[in-house]
């Protein structure tokens, strides 16, 4: 597992980056004057993405603790075909807004964790209620202007 660390801790912190600085900024229209712009919350949630990460790999770089590698031929296999199902996802966010990208990004996440058993029911709930419910948060909440 602190070689898996090592790895994705690095990739989401560039990933969260990237969203921060270039994908929301790109896609986030200006908001009224002296409201909270559109952009804010994702951008939030990026930087929370990024310093988390960022933490993950220095508490799995500072790990003495020896443990056998689970990165194998399968495993490069299946970071490839998430890395293609990722762009799919930023294109879904991109061309159909926050609530379809948002529960295929969800889902994206629940593949990647690879659930078993009954935790594929529990991610396809999560991943239908988590974006429709930030999204009336948001929308009828917050009055924020969303994607």
């Amino acid at each position: 597992m602190r070689f898996a660390d090592l790895i994705s801790g690095p990739v989401l912190v560039l990933f969260g980056f990237a969203l921060a600085v270039w994908v929301i900024p790109i896609e986030a229209v200006p908001g009224d004057p002296g409201e909270i712009a559109p952009a804010f919350l994702p951008t939030v949630a990026a930087v929370i993405i990024a310093v988390l990460a960022g933490f993950q790999t220095v508490i799995a770089g500072m790990g003495r603790k020896k443990t056998p590698s689970d990165f194998d031929g399968s495993s490069v296999l299946f970071l490839l075909a998430s890395a293609v199902v990722f762009g799919l996802v930023i294109a879904l966010i991109m061309n159909f807004g926050f609530i379809i990208g948002g529960i295929s990004s969800t889902a994206l996440i629940g593949f990647l964790m690879r659930p078993k058993g009954s935790e594929r029911w529990w991610l396809l709930i999560i991943a239908v209620t988590l974006p429709l419910g930030s999204y009336q948060l948001a929308w009828h909440g917050l009055r924020l202007s969303l994607p």
